[in-house]
């Protein structure tokens, strides 16, 4: 393309997002009274005249996209008379114009059907509506024709037949027996026991368009269940038994179904150099305390009924820790802790790019876009709109970006995913490259935001409501979680916090930050000496605060609130023109 029409196309790529922002913004009409002045002779006189004028009525049937309802657009006619009335102010004659509008609406009911007939619109006619249009006085829609939705059949499911609520009520006292609390516990099967029914998908219903054309309903797909160990199928794949005894472990990710009885592995006394690291295939639990350099992984849940100190502990489901945490690293619903700070940076991104896609979506359904020639250059169309959208209403999108992928590299010395760094070369070709590319195109941009749910946990299909961390206490620690954390005891101080589910510390928040995706309840947040405690949710999610010290942070989307005095008893959100607001809690 020669510089020439490079530029030709930027301007026309220009001026058609900018058309985009504009539309829907009205012409101010003052309406009413409407006074000329004109300069006439001394003593010249005007007599009052009449003008008058016709408009003629517009009305247009449309089909919506998905050919289920037919609307009528009427824009009745009138017919305008203006009195000229002269008064004579020493030379200067103004002329009051008196505008007199006599609505005329000449639309009538066979022209109406001769159209639907003509669109070949038959199906679910509203004659009604379609009276009601002829006699309207003012420019309306009227839905004169329905089509009718498809019934939506069901997938698959899988229905539990036991419990697996296996969380463990907390502590309520140092003279609790913690042998005692495992056992009665913790929901367990027993081997012959019927734990699940496996339902077959129910099929639905089509639909059908105004113009009499079928709508199939989405397909319908059986689920897959996956059976491991402690677990078999029987009466020809309709039920699921248990062969063992054991606890029921049941992990669902969309149509995929996992199940299994796993045993568990108890530890007494505490894990250090003497019993070395634990490494066990389900459930582990922990009567002591794990100490230095020590390392627990389980596919199962992990309780540890004394405290963790400079260890690392991961599970697959959950962690529960009875007392303290001191410079460890939690994990649950993971391999490993992910770096929180880049979960944080991605998540601010991802709302940006979110709304880039909604706006690039409607602007590909525009007149003005559809006017381009798309088989020349879509890499190109694509890459120049990209530019436009973040150097004008995603300003902030290159800031945010830039930090992240700074924060990558920082990461990268200690070993990062690879699924990190593939999404990092992804966001730099789309965002940053200086040139055109396989990733300027919808689809990819599209694939792009998914990928980014899928990772920043905002893809709810894989989350897991067995996933979460209980704790009594954190100091210097990194705690991360597919799922819900509780901090029930005194609270935390200086710690890293990451939660895909609901943050909830019942003691204080000092130093440190926490990000939680569903929202967060804080009993005490900051220090009277002004530590810096941030504490990050995405819009639309809130932050409840029994005490906000000053020196606090509350970020909600891209918003950020600093406070200046100490407050009690609030819930801060996000209002109007995302502005922060406060809300007392009852």
């Amino acid at each position: 393309m020669e510089d020439g029409e490079e530029k030709d196309l930027w301007e026309e790529v220009n001026a058609m997002v900018f058309a985009h922002y504009r539309r829907g913004e009205s012409t101010h009409n003052t309406g009413g009274q409407m006074t000329e002045t004109t300069t006439t002779a001394e003593g010249e006189r005007f007599r009052g005249q009449t003008m008058e004028g016709t408009t003629e009525t517009k009305w247009e049937i449309v089909v919506d996209d998905d050919k289920l309802h037919a609307i009528l657009r009427v824009e009745p006619g009138a017919k305008k008379r203006r009195e000229l009335n002269e008064d004579d102010l020493g030379g200067q004659s103004e002329l009051q114009t008196e505008p007199l509008l006599e609505v005329q609406n000449a639309l009538d009911c066979e022209s109406i059907l001769q159209k639907l007939r003509a669109l070949h619109i038959v199906q679910g006619i509203d004659f009604a509506a379609i009276v009601e249009a002829t006699q309207a006085t003012q420019p309306s829609d009227f839905i004169v024709a329905r089509g009718v939705k498809p019934r939506e059949g069901t997938n698959g499911w899988v229905e539990l037949m036991v419990d697996t609520d296996h969380k463990p009520k907390q502590l309520s006292g140092e003279g609790e027996d913690v042998h005692s609390l495992k056992g009665d516990r913790i929901p367990s099967v027993r081997a012959g026991q019927t734990i699940a029914v496996i339902h077959p998908p129910l099929p639905g219903a089509p639909g059908i368009t105004v113009t009499n054309e079928l709508i199939p309903p989405k397909p319908v797909r059986p689920v897959t269940v996956h059976i491991g160990k402690g677990v078999k199928m029987a009466e020809n794949g309709k039920k699921i038994i248990a062969v063992d005894n054991g606890r029921l472990v049941f992990r669902q990710e969309g149509l995929d179904v996992h199940i299994s009885v796993i045993d568990t592995f108890v530890h007494d006394g505490d894990v250090n150099m003497s019993s070395g690291s634990i490494r066990f295939h389900g459930d582990v639990d922990i009567t002591g305390s794990v100490g230095d350099g020590m390392e627990v992984e389980a596919d199962g849940r992990v309780i540890i009924y004394q405290s963790v100190h400079r260890a690392t502990v991961t599970s697959k489901q959950a962690v529960i820790i009875r007392k303290n945490v001191i410079g460890s690293t939690i994990s649950a619903g993971t391999d490993r802790a992910m770096p929180s700070e880049l979960i944080r940076l991605l998540g601010e991104m991802e709302e940006d790019i979110e709304n880039m896609v909604i706006l690039i979506k409607q602007l590909l359904r525009s007149p003005s876009w559809k006017t381009f020639a798309w088989a020349k250059s879509e890499q190109l169309l694509f890459f120049k709109l990209i530019k436009l959208l973040m150097n004008d209403k995603f300003s902030d999108l290159e800031k945010k970006g830039k930090k992240y992928i700074e924060a990558v590299k920082k990461e990268d010395g200690q070993q990062i995913s690879p699924v990190w760094r593939d999404l990092t070369e992804r966001l730099q070709r789309c965002f940053f490259s200086s040139v055109p590319n396989e990733s300027h195109s919808f689809p990819q941009l599209v694939k792009l935001l998914d990928d980014i749910k899928g990772i920043t946990g905002s893809d709810t299909s894989k989350q897991n409501v067995n996933n979460y961390v209980e704790m009594a206490y954190a100091l210097n620690s990194t705690i991360y979680c597919r799922g819900d954390i509780v901090v029930f005891g005194q609270g935390c101080h200086n710690c890293t916090i990451h939660s895909d589910g609901f943050l909830d510390i019942k003691g204080v928040m000092r130093g440190g930050r926490a990000y939680a995706k569903k929202g967060a309840s804080i009993q005490e947040a900051g220090s009277n000496l002004g530590t810096a405690t941030y504490i990050t949710v995405p819009r639309g999610q809130t932050v409840k605060l029994g005490i906000a010290k000053e020196g606090t942070i509350v970020q909600i989307g891209q918003t950020v609130h600093t406070f200046q005095t100490e407050q009690h008893q609030i819930e801060v959100a996000l209002g109007e023109n995302e502005q922060i607001m406060f809300n007392p809690l009852l």
